[in-house]
């Protein structure tokens, strides 16, 4: 009788022993995600504002580089606050404000902005504003970004490097540009 309770004491304290090391497994598994989360959060605060700097040296570059579509070219305008891409009459402008201590960074497909003295002839573009949100993400030993719409459209997430989203950017406002010529080819002027 004694060997027996002695093989059951020895079973429980065994499995009681296993069930500790679950529970600090688990616990640790938890501590663990939490620093790595804490350390991406970190990353992303101090590497973020220059990859944002990249994503616009890359939409210049393609101004810089001559590139364009059906006899446009991109040009770069640099504004200390707006700056951006413009192809003809079209435009991709970088935007980025700061509220509540968080930091929003997006780019907007509109009709370009006109100079002292311009004016449109058709007040209202034919075309509504599409704006891209761009999220930073840790991609690999990288930075990558998200664009919260398009992932939404596919119902997946798809990061970018910050010289990939240039090029979505610029065929973009590529695309933005064909379809806006498009509505106007048959318009003259009177």
């Amino acid at each position: 009788m004694k060997v027996g309770l002695f093989v059951a004491k020895a079973s429980c304290y065994a499995q009681a022993k296993e069930g500790r090391n679950r529970m600090t497994d688990v616990f640790d598994d938890f501590a663990n995600r939490h620093w790595e989360k804490k350390q991406q959060l970190e990353r992303l605060q101090t590497d973020t504002p220059a990859e944002w700097f990249a994503v616009k040296s890359f939409a210049e570059d393609l101004a810089k580089n001559g590139k364009g579509i059906e006899g446009y070219q991109f040009e770069w305008v640099a504004d200390d606050y707006a700056p951006r891409l413009v192809l003809g009459a079209v435009a991709a402008i970088f935007l980025q404000r700061e509220k509540g201590g968080k930091v929003d960074r997006r780019v907007q497909f509109d009709r370009k902005p006109l100079g002292p003295n311009q004016e449109w002839v058709v007040e209202k573009s034919p075309f509504q504003v599409v704006e891209w949100s761009l999220v930073p993400m840790i991609n690999g030993d990288n930075i990558g970004w998200m664009i919260a719409e398009v992932n939404a459209e596919l119902n997946k997430q798809v990061k970018f490097s910050s010289s990939d989203l240039a090029g979505r950017i610029g065929i973009r406002l590529a695309e933005f540009l064909l379809a806006y010529n498009k509505h106007y080819e048959k318009w003259s002027a009177v």
